[in-house]
């Protein structure tokens, strides 16, 4: 076996790791907790991120686990759910891992919401636009003075 697939391999089991049923109960109890406490009561699109959020913070202190299993866990956790809820919500789970990777590189610093702007590239960037609703402005003063 060549050392590429050797190497693919151990990361899969590095995933799939068997988690006791108590750390899946307990996380699944703390989801529902969760859920309930937002104003909805139910999962919905508008809370899905803040509740992710929520019960990724209570993952990560599970040192044992590695990060991809970590992220593997939550997944499980939020099906478990879905597949339990009396009123299932439209939600689609294909976005959570895209949703987690996506908090977690904001929480490790690696995205930046807020950009800092320099004043330098702002006005480079607005001023044509200035300068253009500037004109206009004139041209239309002319034409109403041509009016009179």
């Amino acid at each position: 076996m060549s050392e590429e697939k050797n190497v693919e391999l151990e990361s899969v089991k590095e995933v799939y790791v068997e988690v006791d049923q108590k750390t899946l109960d307990y996380l699944y109890l703390d989801l529902k907790y969760l859920i309930e406490e937002t104003d909805d009561k139910e999962l919905t699109a508008i809370n899905f991120a803040m509740v992710c959020i929520s019960l990724m913070q209570t993952v990560s202190e599970l040192k044992e686990y590695t990060g991809k299993q970590k992220k593997k866990l939550v997944m499980d956790v939020f099906k478990r759910y879905i597949a339990d809820d009396s009123n299932p919500s439209n939600l689609s789970l294909e976005l959570l891992p895209g949703l987690i990777d996506a908090l977690i590189q904001i929480d490790n610093g690696d995205v930046s919401i807020k950009t800092e702007i320099e004043p330098e590239k702002c006005m480079a960037r607005c001023l044509p636009f200035l300068c253009a609703v500037a004109s206009a402005e004139a041209d239309k003063r002319r034409q109403r003075r041509r009016k009179k």
